[in-house]
């Protein structure tokens, strides 16, 4: 992986890729310039909180990059995953002309003092956004306010403060009921509680700005991002995984999205071979050719393997993956990614909820909004 401490390097995708047609360039016109001064960009100091996931990274870097102005100070506030890990190595490093520095922290314990600060510095900013309307400072947390993000701005920055919320993924959509799912899975305490304090602190009194990712608004500054950090980060593992495709001569690429459907589903290795069986009959009817990308939860590579399916881990994020690849479509269960692949890179994404077995369907099916969400987005993969 690439050290977030050397320049960005000056090669472009087009050097590195050629011009084969798997190997094009992620975006011919992309040379990592200086932002542009749009009108609305007058951010000076931009804080993005709790971020875990590279899709947390990326709608924190578009929104600093859509809102702030030229040498702006943007900070990221990282939190390991589920499994103890870090999206993205701590440093400092430059977007544009954005000075981004990224730090890890830890899920701390209620800290009596540290809350009543931030209630403290919440109930200012309340008065100071009846008093004061210009925004010269900007906190962010992914879709509600959390008031603890304030702890990173002076009283003084808190008065001229715009607090904006940033997706977390899908389940920025979710209701109670995927909530209180994804709760019992994860073994969260009081899933309802939280909930309805996550609907409080999504009111417009505390929140100014959702930015978007999902709904496909504000493409252009994603697209940027997405480019940005395959080449800084993930040059080496890009080039690899596109030239081993190369080799192999596919005629079209499928992309699966992996889910945790064995650990944290319930559902059994043989339900899910029999899962896979299917995905695969389908994909090569079509003529194609199925990767995985799995889940970081996800522990069945050799079922993968054993099925003759390629596997793609954590080196390269599905978002990156999918812009990096360009697969001819991706398929998946309720990720947020076959969203992002049809919505912002306009890739054709199928879901599977219609051939999933009944026994399968049962465990893992979204609440009925959370899935009318995704089926604007993505067509059903049906039996032919």
């Amino acid at each position: 992986m690439f050290s977030l401490h050397r320049p960005v390097p000056s090669v472009t995708f087009e050097q590195c890729f050629g011009t084969n047609k798997l190997l094009k360039p992620l975006c011919s016109d992309y040379e990592g310039g200086g932002i542009l001064d749009k009108g609305g960009q007058s951010i000076e100091k931009f804080v993005a909180c709790d971020l875990i996931s590279p899709f947390h990274i990326i709608a924190a870097l578009s929104a600093a990059s859509a809102l702030c102005k030229s040498s702006a100070s943007v900070q990221l506030h990282m939190l390991p995953n589920l499994n103890k890990k870090y999206a993205i190595e701590k440093g400092t490093f430059k977007y544009r002309d954005l000075s981004i520095s990224i730090t890890h922290s830890k899920i701390k314990k209620f800290n009596f003092k540290s809350f009543i600060e931030s209630l403290i510095k919440f109930i200012f900013l309340l008065i100071a956004k009846l008093l004061f309307r210009k925004n010269k400072y900007c906190v962010a947390h992914h879709t509600y306010f959390n008031f603890f993000t304030l702890n990173n701005l002076t009283f003084r920055e808190i008065i001229q403060c715009k607090t904006i919320t940033i997706e977390e993924g899908i389940g920025t959509y979710g209701g109670l009921f995927h909530h209180l799912r994804a709760g019992r899975r994860e073994k969260k305490h009081y899933p309802v509680l939280k909930y309805l304090g996550r609907c409080f602190f999504s009111l417009p009194l505390f929140v100014s700005m959702n930015w978007k990712i999902l709904t496909g608004e504000n493409q252009e500054h994603v697209d940027a991002v997405v480019i940005f950090l395959a080449e800084k980060f993930y040059h080496k593992e890009i080039i690899k995984l596109r030239t081993w495709i190369t080799k192999q001569q596919f005629q079209k690429v499928f992309i699966l999205i992996g889910s945790p459907l064995v650990e944290l589903y319930g559902v059994s290795s043989s339900e899910l071979l029999q899962l896979l069986h299917i995905i695969l009959k389908e994909v090569n009817s079509r003529g194609g050719t199925l990767i995985l990308k799995r889940h970081p939860l996800e522990r069945n590579d050799k079922l993968y393997r054993k099925v003759g399916i390629h596997v793609i881990g954590d080196e390269i994020p599905g978002e990156i993956l999918i812009r990096a690849i360009e697969p001819d479509a991706i398929i998946g269960y309720n990720s947020g990614l076959l969203i992002i692949g049809n919505a912002v890179f306009g890739i054709t994404s199928y879901t599977i909820h219609k051939i999933l077995p009944k026994q399968i369907q049962e465990k893992i099916f979204p609440e009925a909004w959370l899935r009318r969400f995704i089926e604007r987005h993505t067509t059903p993969l049906s039996e032919r």
